[in-house]
């Protein structure tokens, strides 16, 4: 009978633990083509996250999130994220804040990325904060341990018009980075510069690009930018579909500005 009495507490002592966090699972695998004229190449891509949340009594929201790479089987991101009225607090290997915000950028908006002057990478253990918006303005930091990798962020967002500037620095080298955008009537027109400081040597790129909704299942964008090291424009025109829920497909046309072009598509189940 004490036996049946400790599982009956053990089942209901799970049950109100999992009554009190929210626990979701979500991801993709999807297969990509790129034929860069030469040659055709296949390959896989693929996620698994698992997140868990909760509320506290006091109104905080307490988050754990977890993406393993399905190919590698190893884990891309491993964080928590504590938020509340006070702003957003997160700690962990993950894309830190200044990552988060750089969607702005229009040398971000392709699917393979030309690269450029003015994309923060974070690979390192990271704390980062995000302070709450007051009247259209968000204020942003993160470091690593020593503050190796360190840098501060502002965002404005007002109606059509999304606007940040980022500075850090990853060690030797200082960065900064300004984009705009402007939306209307399912279309974003974008325009960054950005600057890199490697002790001594300075590189400056820019970039911009447009995206446009056509309808809820297809998006298309364009993208080219450039530095002052390259007489070169990378460009990029591309798009996404949907084609069921749970579906989709990209493809992409890409130009190094030096000849070498490539084309790219994937076929995307997400779950």
């Amino acid at each position: 009978m004490r036996k049946v009495l400790l599982a009956t507490t053990a089942l209901v002592a799970m049950s109100v633990s999992a009554a009190q966090a929210d626990v979701s699972i979500s991801g993709y695998q999807n297969i990509e083509i790129t034929d860069d004229g030469t040659a055709t190449t296949w390959a896989n891509d693929g996620a698994i996250s698992i997140n868990g949340s909760s509320t506290t009594d006091s109104g905080l929201t307490l988050m754990a999130g977890y993406n393993l790479n399905t190919e590698t089987g190893g884990v891309d991101d491993s964080y928590f994220d504590i938020s509340g009225d006070f702003g957003a607090f997160r700690a962990g290997n993950t894309d830190d804040a200044l990552d988060r915000m750089d969607g702005v950028n229009p040398a971000t908006w392709d699917e393979n990325g030309w690269g450029g002057v003015g994309l923060n990478t974070q690979t390192d253990v990271m704390a980062s904060f995000i302070a709450p918006t007051v009247s259209g303005i968000t204020v942003y930091g993160s470091t690593t341990a020593e503050g190796e990798t360190s840098g501060m962020g502002l965002k404005y967002a007002n109606g059509p018009i999304t606007a940040i500037y980022q500075s850090w620095t990853e060690g030797t080298s200082d960065n900064t980075l300004l984009a705009v955008n402007f939306t209307m009537a399912g279309a974003t027109i974008g325009f960054s510069s950005g600057d890199d400081d490697a002790a001594g040597t300075k590189t400056e790129s820019t970039a911009m690009g447009v995206k446009y909704a056509v309808n809820d299942a297809l998006n298309l964008y364009y993208t080219s930018g450039k530095d002052t090291k390259a007489e070169a424009t990378q460009s990029a025109i591309g798009g996404y579909y949907t084609i069921a829920p749970g579906l989709s497909a990209a493809f992409e046309s890409m130009d190094d500005g030096s000849g070498d072009n490539a084309t790219y598509a994937h076929l995307q189940v997400n779950f």
